[in-house]
Parts: C-alpha cells; structure tokens; sequence
C-alpha cells in the first residue's frame, strides 16, 4: 500500500478510495468514513474535500441540489 500512498498522494486517500471503491452505492458520513477506514476525522474531511473536488465523491448536500434540479426540470418539460 505503501506504493499507492506515494501514486495517490497519502495512504489515507489510498484506505478513502478503496473503500468507497468497495461500497460504490452506499451513503457514508465522515464519521462513518473515519471509523470504517481507522483515519482521523480531520484527516478524512482534508482527503474527502479533495475527493470532491475532482468530482470523485460528491457531497450529501450536493446530490440533494442535483435531485432538486432534476425533478423541477422533468416538471417543466
């Protein structure tokens, strides 16, 4: 794992990635985050913040706002 930590940027994204990567449809809060993957709650909201901002995760807030425009643009057309 060591050589992903280095290709990744940090052993923690790698433990991030992997677990969502094992969970792809399940919803999980940053604590939920911390806890399954053994990293600091701080360290997981610096590497979740990254992670969304490529656009690999999204927020729960985010997919709520994407929803919304959803259903008033299927409502309009």
């Amino acid at each position: 794992m060591e050589i992903l930590g280095k290709l990744f940027g940090s052993r923690e994204r790698v433990r991030i990635l992997r677990l969502f990567r094992l969970n792809p449809l399940r919803v999980l809060d940053k604590e939920a985050v911390a806890r399954r993957s053994k990293i600091s709650e701080r360290e997981v909201k610096k590497e979740l913040s990254i992670l969304a901002d490529i656009n690999f995760i999204k927020s729960k807030t985010k997919v709520a706002e994407d929803d919304i425009e959803k259903n008033s643009s299927s409502r309009e057309g």
